[in-house]
């Protein structure tokens, strides 16, 4: 809240070992809500990237994202309030050529935030799921993306999709796409056949079909 205090952790949301030291640090507040938005990506044809650096997206973008939401909402449901947010995102909704291993992550994060939202209604907890589609963060450099034609077109400040986000969760909203270009991308891949949505994702991401993925192993 304005003029409020905030008190930060800082982890390794992919290592067990650090989920359990922020778990064990919640523990001293009070909690209200859960927003699961850690996870990064990288670009390039699938084999060509490293498999630990593989390993270790589908880690933090799935496992901690699971392991922190099975944890932390018996608490939430035992209080009979509060919120789950889960950061996926508009890759979720397409199978995407040259980042086909995180696209997948969000789908996975999309459909699991769908499901429980459902299942848990009525217990006073509300899960919500976030698409986001380019929003200027640090998830460019880390992708290797920041030199993307595509990609810089009609990135959405990170301010503006926060702003967003908790405006759907005052809405309890359930599945919420962010912004209307993104809303209209994924109401045409819903509606035209999935080869045309196939043929438009290989054309705009043609541009790493030559391209081998940048080592980010100190991003």
């Amino acid at each position: 809240a304005e003029g409020g205090n905030a008190a930060y952790f800082v982890a390794d949301l992919g290592l067990e070992t650090e989920r359990n030291r922020v778990l064990s640090w919640v523990q001293s507040y009070p909690l209200f809500g859960l927003v699961n938005n850690a996870g990064f990506g990288f670009t390039g044809r699938f084999l060509d990237q490293p498999e630990a650096r593989l390993l270790a997206m589908l880690n933090l973008n799935i496992v901690a994202l699971t392991d922190l939401t099975f944890r932390l909402l018996p608490g939430l449901l035992e209080r009979g309030n509060g919120f789950v947010m889960n950061i996926g995102s508009v890759a979720g909704f397409v199978g995407v050529p040259f980042f086909a291993a995180y696209a997948a992550t969000k789908a996975f994060v999309n459909s699991l935030s769908e499901g429980l939202s459902v299942e848990l209604r009525g217990t006073g907890v509300h899960v919500i799921g976030i698409a986001p589609g380019k929003t200027e963060s640090e998830f460019f450099d880390v992708a290797g993306m920041r030199g993307s034609n595509f990609l810089r077109q009609n990135v959405m400040s990170a301010e503006r999709a926060a702003q967003l986000s908790l405006n759907a969760l005052d809405k309890r909203k359930t599945l919420v796409v962010l912004g209307f270009r993104n809303q209209l991308s994924i109401w045409a891949a819903e509606f035209c056949p999935r080869w045309v949505t196939r043929m438009t994702l290989s054309w705009l991401y043609a541009e790493y079909r030559q391209k081998r993925p940048r080592d980010n192993s100190d991003a």
